[in-house]
């Protein structure tokens, strides 16, 4: 519910297509579903997100293919990433997705995803690097996927961090975070890697100029639906236009802060 109007499926429905999603196209999402409004009255947690995940099916049909992310942060401190168990940590939608029967989930241990459709298993298919060539956002590059955020913004849009390692940017480095994945009663070892920032604080991603410029293209969509909106930009265009940021300044997709200075 929004201003005491209710929104429903074909609102998210008519939404995706006016942002020009259509039948076989790849979506790869980051939700914030509770910034659209408040729950109705006979709210079920499960239903609501049946019909939201309903609604992009449809938008897509069958020849489309959902993805979500499924990331687990908590992996950097137990080291411990169950294929099957392991909770999404960034958002309800993506957690109840995740659950689904026709879902299969990548392997990076700290940023997999799910996805259903024709395209799931290239999708998914990847290496130990988080956002190396061979990680899920090369994938999703090579399949020139949809970014969308559903409730979110651009400034979410975690293949910032993938455009930032292709472009070997100084001021991250790579880390290993050796660990262990576990699927069935399977279990392997794992040196998974990821491009990090300093601890220091003295640096941070900030993708507001380059969220700046898609708009200014019209590359980067915006369609409001309740409390808040629904963005897409093609995946292939973010890197294009990111990759020409950094060859003409290094931190084009960052804020250099103040040292943090401890007494």
């Amino acid at each position: 519910m929004y201003n005491d109007k209710p929104i429903g499926e074909e609102d998210f429905i008519s939404a995706l297509k006016s942002l020009g999603v259509k039948s076989g196209d790849t979506l790869f999402l980051h939700s914030a579903i509770d910034k659209f409004g408040k729950a109705g009255p006979s709210f079920e947690p499960k239903v609501l997100c049946s019909s939201l995940v309903r609604a992009l099916k449809k938008s897509i049909g069958s020849k489309g293919t959902l993805a979500m992310a499924t990331f687990t942060y908590k992996y950097c401190q137990t080291r411990v990433f169950d294929i099957d168990k392991s909770p999404s940590e960034v958002g309800a939608l993506s957690e109840f997705f995740r659950k689904q029967r026709e879902v299969i989930r990548s392997e990076h241990p700290i940023f997999s995803i799910v996805a259903s459709g024709p395209g799931s298993k290239s999708l998914v298919k990847t290496g130990i690097d988080a956002f190396g060539d061979d990680s899920v956002f090369g994938n999703v590059r090579r399949d020139n996927a949809l970014l969308v955020f559903f409730g979110t913004t651009f400034k979410s849009c975690t293949f910032g961090h993938y455009i930032t390692q292709m472009h070997q940017v100084p001021y991250r480095y790579m880390k290993t975070f050796s660990g262990i994945i576990k699927k069935g009663r399977r279990t392997r070892t794992i040196d998974a890697t990821y491009f990090v920032r300093p601890l220091d604080g003295t640096i941070d991603i900030d993708l507001s100029r380059l969220e700046k410029r898609l708009f200014k293209k019209k590359l980067l969509k915006k369609v409001p639906v309740g409390a808040s909106s629904i963005e897409c930009v093609r995946a292939q265009d973010v890197f294009n236009e990111g990759m020409k940021m950094l060859d003409k300044d290094i931190y084009a997709l960052a804020k250099r802060l103040k040292p943090q200075h401890t007494k």
